[in-house]
């Protein structure tokens, strides 16, 4: 039986050194003062500190002391990190990014920004209006006394991502926050541990494989109808919800075998929507729907887990703060790994038996066309069910999220542009026709929608930022003439493609 203990408990257990050294050295300097004060008097420096601060000191006042040192301990050290950091950069020859200005305690006035403007408005917005106060593409957005050095700069993109790739990791923060999500899935893991789950997927995914459209055929055509029921009503429809329950099951079936349903279940109605609610006893609302399968709640479990760790990427290490007595976690990966982890069993299941019938020979000997599925290529790899649960995971997350999104923000752009439609739908028409279903090669053809895929992208990426923590003192060159280089000494270096480009490609667009 395991005991749940409650992640502001382990966060204070984790931190308790920090926590407790500060009040505990107060009081034993304290005592010291009281019976022992001329073995104090020898140590000079325990002498001044203890009679510049009047030691010993009596209730009430050691209590607040003690109190007080720990904001003392923490102005210290943040003071020193940042003298370390200057003398590090002058030492090198750079500046450091400037920083954005910011009069609250730990930088919390930016926290509460940027979390109105993930609950009301785009990832990221607002930032353009950093880069033009600070004058330069690369700014740190100092929060909870944590340099957050953030790029929109292609230049330094490009060194983070491909010519300096070996010199930047997740970092075990980024890992451990990832953890309870992706495990130590490819999008979770560093060094050698990326490389082994890399190399196990990146096989999969050929030409061959991709241009299979049978799954994605099938399952636009039913959310279509599902579309296409609920406009009979006259009632909106969500489309975000839609997307994402068709990229949901077309990325499992894709990538397990098991395809999910989540579009068997009724499509949500508007908060308003009569349809939506009923009275019981005249006093009590509940919803009318009939009660939602397990793949409708597999579908939501699985949003509320990458929900909750977007929310908790904004606190760095002291997420637990905001969930200081449950896990909020928990109960939605139990939901997913209800579905997930007998699926994988499963997986393995079949390979063992495999390797039984073929006399303990290699089941890799199983023909290759009969490997439809990624799980069944991964169990041919290893047979660690932590390993392929976690992987399954990252390819679900990175499968679904990719589609699901770009879908919703092409048909939101497409009907905030009706020129653009029209002139899509003729492509559509001229190279596909109306009935027959489009192939490869064809994609390649469609320029106009390439373009309309390309610009959505742009302006609203899939992945807007991408976390990346430097191992050493690093170095990026200068923009201009004259200027010092750019120095990241050991920080947080998340990039942002959003404000990559100016929008001369969007006023020809769209």
């Amino acid at each position: 039986m395991t005991i749940d203990i409650p992640p502001g408990i382990l966060y204070l257990i984790r931190f308790s050194p920090q926590i407790l050294t500060p009040p505990l050295s107060v009081y034993g300097l304290n005592y010291l003062a009281s019976t022992s004060p001329s073995w104090l008097a020898s140590v000079p420096i325990l002498s001044e500190l203890a009679s510049a601060v009047g030691f010993p000191l009596g209730q009430p006042y050691l209590g607040f002391v003690m109190t007080a040192s720990l904001g003392v301990a923490l102005s210290l050290k943040v003071l020193w990190e940042d003298l370390k950091n200057r003398v590090e950069a002058r030492r090198l020859g750079a500046v450091l990014p400037p920083r954005v200005p910011d009069w609250t305690p730990g930088g919390i006035g930016i926290l509460v920004r940027t979390a109105r403007i993930a609950k009301r408005g785009y990832i990221a917005e607002g930032l353009e209006v950093s880069y033009t106060k600070l004058g330069t593409w690369t700014i740190n957005n100092r929060v909870l006394f944590e340099n957050r050095v953030i790029t929109a700069d292609p230049e330094y993109i490009k060194i983070i991502l491909a010519q300096q790739f070996e010199h930047f990791e997740k970092g075990p923060e980024t890992r451990w926050l990832f953890n309870p999500l992706l495990g130590t899935g490819v999008f979770a893991a560093d060094g050698e541990l990326w490389k082994f789950h890399r190399s196990m997927t990146r096989p999969f995914f050929s030409r061959d494989r991709i241009s299979h459209f049978d799954i994605f055929d099938r399952h636009a055509e039913e959310a279509l109808n599902k579309l296409a029921e609920r406009l009979k009503e006259g009632v909106a429809v969500d489309i975000q919800d839609l997307v994402g329950r068709f990229t949901l099951d077309s990325a499992t079936e894709f990538l397990f075998g098991h395809d999910v349903k989540s579009l068997s279940g009724a499509l949500p109605y508007p908060d308003n929507h009569p349809s939506r609610i009923i009275i019981t006893n005249q006093t009590s609302p509940t919803t009318a729907e009939e009660e939602e399968n397990f793949s409708t709640r597999f579908a939501e479990a699985f949003s509320e887990a990458q929900r909750i760790t977007a929310h908790r990427a904004r606190y760095g290490v002291h997420w637990p703060l905001t969930e200081f007595w449950k896990d909020q976690i928990k109960e939605p990966m139990r939901v997913v790994k209800e579905l997930i982890e007998p699926i994988v069993e499963e997986a393995v299941r079949k390979k063992k038996l495999r390797v039984a019938a073929s006399g303990g020979g290699s089941p890799t000997e199983k023909k290759e066309e009969e490997e439809g599925t990624l799980l069944e290529n991964l169990v041919n790899e290893t047979d660690d069910l932590e390993i392929l649960r976690d992987e399954i995971m990252s390819l679900l997350v990175a499968g679904r999220d990719t589609t699901a999104s770009t879908l919703t923000f092409v048909i939101y752009m497409l009907a905030e542009h009706p020129e653009v439609m029209k002139r899509l739908r003729e492509e559509v028409m001229e190279k596909i026709g109306p009935n027959r279903r489009p192939e490869y090669d064809d994609l390649k053809e469609m320029k106009y929608l390439r373009a309309v895929i390309n610009e959505t992208l742009r302006l609203y990426p899939v992945v807007p930022f991408n976390i990346r923590q430097s191992k050493n003192a690093t170095l990026w060159p200068a923009k201009e003439p004259g200027e010092g280089k750019i120095s990241g000494v050991q920080t947080v270096c998340p990039d942002l493609p959003l404000s990559l480009h100016l929008l001369t490609f969007f006023t020809s667009l769209f």
